[in-house]
């Protein structure tokens, strides 16, 4: 079983910096990634915002996946043909959903974004936001099961984990109403 809750003490904080690193520096979407923007990525999802995890209900010391939420006041780089939400301060975004690469497609990230989703509305949340690379079929397709559209588009300019090649991430804006 599978046990999804808030971590508000920072229990999981190196659990989740190692499958951060995990997911987005290896494989097809393998970029760098500077160690002092994941700490403060962190930081911002545990003090402004929310970070869930989902341990295994038998052993709640291993981590298998983690979803990072904050304001999407803090989103630099945020989609200019979006710029018609009022209250950025207030609007979540949920900024990352990472599952360990052993446990992907058990539906663990669904799980996950479901609660975040039922949080954010006792929150009193009117909307949130969500960005996805294009290529990613499997996150794209679980934003749309679970009720985002797209709207909006932008491209990202990444470099590859040997910090001199640059590539482009074609990313997708969606959202959806709480």
């Amino acid at each position: 079983m599978l046990k999804i809750f808030r971590d508000t003490h920072y229990q999981f904080r190196e659990e989740i910096r190692k499958l951060y690193l995990d997911t987005f520096s290896k494989g097809e979407s393998a970029q760098h990634v500077d160690s002092e923007e994941l700490d403060n990525e962190i930081r911002l999802a545990y003090e402004e915002g929310m970070m869930m995890v989902a341990v295994d209900e038998n052993d709640e010391t291993k981590l298998n996946g983690a979803l990072f939420v904050y304001p999407l006041h803090y989103v630099e780089r945020f989609n200019p043909q979006l710029s018609e939400v009022q209250d950025k301060m207030h609007t979540p975004y949920i900024a990352e959903i990472m599952v360990h690469e052993k446990l992907r497609g058990q539906g663990i990230g669904r799980k996950m974004l479901n609660k975040t989703m039922s949080l954010l509305k006792e929150n009193r949340s009117k909307e949130v936001f969500i960005r996805v690379w294009k290529r990613n079929v499997n996150a794209l397709k679980l934003y749309k099961d679970t009720g985002f559209e797209i709207v909006g588009k932008m491209l990202h300019t990444k470099l590859f984990p040997d910090r001199q090649t640059k590539f482009f991430m074609d990313k997708l804006y969606l959202k959806r109403g709480l």
